[in-house]
């Protein structure tokens, strides 16, 4: 029996040679064709090999047998890790190596970038602003629409995000929030523009509700920036990138058309692209200003919300 398996394995490893992983079929092989279905794979590769259970025992402490790792791999050296740690030689220098090198700072720590690949433009690897591929509007459509596949079959995963995010409001935990990033009130808030804004309505006691979470029209659930005596909507955007612009852009649209029709929307941005947000959108109401123009946004505020007095929630 012994010389038919070792025939068959011969038969195996010429019929298995063209594929990536011979091993994982060869032992299942000879198991089909001599009908020995009651022994197994590390039976299989003693015999094939010659192995006797005396050839098995660890050349180390002499005690335990060494571990089978697979029909490819065959025994272990040793019979644990510990056994190995134990009795292993250390290559020598190894320890003056590791000891010499232990807390040694990086050369590149502290430097800038331009101190670390100049001022040429890289062809890889991370780029800048709008040479940034996870920027490009295209890219960013594929990685919606695999997002939007893996989804497809599955609605009881959509749900659970939805209920993981929102219901249990893990997309409001801390974690997601730059620790750097507070108020006068000492609430962390997610940009430099919206500790602004903040502070802006701190100092003129108007109340507000931070990050209110809003069903659109589609059904999905978006966080709004800023809600003002539950009449004015304020979202505060960057918009600086063309893929931002485009998501954005798209957010005050479903927004637009899933509150009501008496309430506005009060976009806030950097002075220079007030303009560009005015030309690409054009609605009544939704007003769009400059952060930084303190008095205007106060205006705009005591214009289109029903509380006169502005108290401190």
């Amino acid at each position: 029996m012994n010389d038919l398996i070792k025939e068959k394995y011969r038969e195996g490893l010429v019929k298995y040679r063209g594929s990536n992983k011979p091993h994982n079929y060869i032992p299942f092989f000879i198991k089909k064709e001599l009908n020995i279905w009651n022994i197994n794979n590390q039976e299989l590769y003693m015999i094939i090999n010659d192995l006797k259970k005396e050839n098995l025992i660890c050349p180390q402490c002499n005690k335990k047998q060494k571990k089978y790792l697979g029909f490819n791999k065959g025994f272990s050296k040793y019979c644990s890790v510990d056994c190995m740690h134990k009795y292993q030689r250390t290559p020598a220098g190894h320890d003056f190596i590791s000891k010499k090198l232990k807390g040694r700072p990086s050369k590149l720590k502290g430097k800038t970038y331009e101190e670390i690949h100049g001022t040429k433009n890289v062809k890889c690897g991370y780029q800048r602003g709008e040479n940034n591929i996870a920027k490009r509007v295209d890219i960013r459509k594929k990685i919606s629409i695999g997002v939007l596949l893996s989804y497809k079959n599955n609605p009881e995963l959509i749900e659970k995000r939805r209920v993981a995010a929102y219901k249990n409001k893990i997309y409001l935990n801390k974690k997601s929030f730059n620790l750097n990033l507070k108020d006068k009130n000492e609430n962390l808030r997610r940009s430099k523009l919206e500790v602004l804004f903040s502070n802006l309505l701190i100092d003129n006691d108007i109340s507000f509700v931070y990050e209110r979470v809003v069903k659109m029209i589609n059904n999905h659930m978006k966080v709004v920036d800023f809600l003002i005596n539950d009449d004015l909507y304020v979202e505060i955007s960057g918009y600086a990138y063309e893929g931002w612009r485009a998501d954005f852009d798209y957010k005050i649209k479903v927004l637009k058309n899933s509150i009501n029709v008496n309430k506005k929307i009060l976009i806030l941005t950097y002075p220079e692209f007030v303009d560009i947000l005015k030309n690409r959108t054009n609605d009544n109401n939704i007003i769009i200003e400059s952060v930084y123009e303190c008095d205007k946004v106060l205006n705009i505020i005591k214009e289109n919300s029903n509380d006169k007095n502005f108290k401190n929630v």
